[in-house]
């Protein structure tokens, strides 16, 4: 008789990890920006310094673009979290000039 293993804690973030996991893969390829820490308006906004970093597909030639927001409800999140990135990269690899985001 095999028994199923016991649910990971909630209140130790077991539950939460392992939900990461299933959504997210544990290792991948990301591109590094072909400019980070870009300031794209004035002084701060809530305290977070308005920056993007930019992906930029090859080529000289204009690209369409896609800007990514990362999702946090304006409380927590940061433009090069790990989903952020790993929209940008296949976005980027498919030829679109993308630009993530801190808000």
């Amino acid at each position: 008789m095999t028994t199923a293993p016991t649910d990971p804690d909630p209140r130790t973030g077991g539950l939460l990890h392992a939900l990461s996991i299933l959504a997210l893969p544990a290792r991948f390829e990301a591109l590094e920006p072909t400019h980070g820490g870009v300031r794209y308006a004035d002084g701060p906004r809530r305290g977070v310094a308005p920056i993007c970093d930019v992906y930029l597909p090859p080529g000289s030639a204009a690209h369409p673009s896609v800007v990514v927001v990362h999702g946090g409800g304006f409380v927590l999140g940061h433009r090069r979290m790990k989903p952020a990135r790993l929209i940008a990269t296949p976005l980027c690899q498919a030829g679109l000039a993308v630009c993530s985001v801190d808000y």
